[in-house]
């Protein structure tokens, strides 16, 4: 399994990483958070720790409106599966992969024949 830490808005989130991102490998947020959007979150995440991946999370249908915004985030929209979430964590976790060593890095090892 594992290990969470949750936060009640962008700032708080921040706050939290701050004293732990290099505890934490994976960002999921909602795009509506108090105080703070969760672009706006993903955007400062990125600038400040640019090898934790993001996937922000969305209820919004017209999802055109988060063009530029997100940076290399992952959007998720609501609602969704688990099956969704897991892709979305995946696609998170290579796009950081690539950006931090300018390949792919496989998330599980691939079946042999």
């Amino acid at each position: 399994g594992y290990r969470t830490e949750q936060a009640a808005s962008g700032h708080d989130a921040l706050a939290l990483l701050d004293g732990n991102a290099g505890s934490l490998d994976l960002l999921l947020a909602d795009y509506a958070m108090p105080g703070m959007s969760g672009a706006d979150l993903a955007r400062a995440v990125r600038a400040q720790w640019p090898e934790l991946p993001v996937v922000v999370i969305t209820g919004y249908a017209d999802t055109e409106r988060f063009d530029g915004q997100l940076d290399d985030a992952v959007l998720l929209r609501k609602p969704f599966r688990i099956q969704d979430l897991r892709e979305a964590i995946e696609q998170a976790m290579q796009r950081n992969a690539r950006a931090a060593s300018g390949k792919v890095v496989a998330l599980r090892p691939r079946a042999t024949r």
